[in-house]
């Protein structure tokens, strides 16, 4: 006896009672796992958004699987149609309830500061643009290279007093927000 066998003598009872949706599920959020998991492997895709896209195809799949289940129980004399349209009113409302949910929780990390474990980025460093805005100068300091001391030299005849130009205030307001998926920063 192979392997084969022995695995599914043993398990052959216990699945003949799996409902065939949950199988079908299982299939969808393995295979939509592996190829994401390969794009995070070739750097097409971050480890956040593995994290995000499988919470969300797990939402959705669940109301796919109660939505069929409903629609079987509704439409008892129509079972395999019943299952059909259950099945694309759950996914279509969970889709929309993983969508308004996700809102929530991104508003709620801007608000608070929270990463909620790991699954957004929150970025504390102000634009570029508003740091020259302000007149702060910044350097790479792993690039940094020291530039030689030379004294500045002041020559009588060539002097010209500077005029003064009255700088305007250019206020800009600043606020915490998306800067990207899955990532919270300083927005203008």
């Amino acid at each position: 006896m192979t392997s084969v066998h022995i695995i599914s003598g043993l398990l052959g009872e216990t699945l003949k009672d799996i409902n065939p949706g949950v199988v079908g599920a299982v299939t969808v959020i393995a295979m939509n796992t592996l190829k994401n998991a390969y794009q995070v492997a070739t750097g097409k895709k971050t480890r956040i958004e593995l994290s995000n896209e499988l919470i969300r195809d797990m939402f959705v799949t669940t109301s796919f699987i109660v939505g069929g289940s409903v629609g079987q129980i509704v439409l008892n004399q129509l079972p395999v149609v019943g299952y059909m349209i259950g099945s694309l009113v759950g996914s279509v409302i969970g889709s929309f309830t993983y969508n308004a949910g996700y809102k929530v929780v991104i508003s709620f990390c801007v608000d608070t500061g929270i990463t909620m474990f790991g699954l957004v980025d929150q970025d504390y460093s102000l634009p570029e643009d508003v740091i020259k805005d302000i007149g702060l100068e910044t350097f790479d300091y792993e690039t940094f290279q020291p530039e030689s001391l030379e004294p500045e030299t002041f020559e009588f005849e060539t002097f010209a007093f500077d005029s003064i130009q009255p700088d305007s205030l250019g206020i800009k307001y600043l606020r915490r927000g998306v800067i990207g998926i899955s990532k919270i920063g300083y927005v203008e």
